[in-house]
């Protein structure tokens, strides 16, 4: 074989070499966290559902790290966007409300969130909105103020400085 032969066989092998698709990385796999990023996460195109839950208990949930980044409230929904690590397993965040308002102008109840990343190995930075259905707390409120028009002041710990109001309406 000459020597052209070979620089040409050499030049196939590297150009298809280069074609051959990357490796793949499999979320949950421990061993492979570091290579898991937020780019390899699949996109969403609304929020997650977040669910809700009324006790005053304050141990037993799951408190794994995240940032508050925003909450805002539309109708029956409030919506609140929030960052943690992750990447590799699903997460679960859930809206704490305590049992019994306070009262006042306006009426206020106590909250926070529970977020349960499963043990997620992996350290990408992550940003999710998660929607929380308040239909709870509006049942709660016509059930002890009556079925008129209200307020309720939410005090949930780790939301930056801005008041969470949830205006009920008939």
């Amino acid at each position: 074989m000459g020597r052209r032969s070979i620089l040409w066989l050499l030049m196939i092998g590297v150009v298809a070499a280069c074609q051959e698709a990357p490796p793949t990385v499999t979320p949950g796999s421990p061993d492979d966290a570091a290579a898991f990023t937020s780019a390899d996460a699949p996109a969403r195109n609304s929020p997650s559902r977040g669910s809700v839950a009324i006790s005053d208990r304050r141990d037993g949930w799951a408190r794994d790290g995240h940032d508050v980044n925003a909450v805002s409230i539309a109708g029956d929904t409030l919506t609140v966007e929030v960052s943690y690590g992750g990447g590799c397993r699903e997460h679960a965040l859930t809206l704490v409300l305590a049992e019994s308002f306070i009262d006042g102008p306006p009426v206020s109840l106590h909250g926070f969130f529970a977020h349960d990343g499963n043990g997620d190995p992996c350290e990408a930075w992550l940003t999710e909105a998660y929607a929380f259905d308040l239909g709870a707390v509006k049942a709660r409120y016509r059930q002890a103020y009556g079925n008129g028009r209200g307020a309720v002041l939410l005090l949930l710990e780790g939301v930056p400085g801005t008041q969470v109001v949830y205006r009920i309406v008939p």
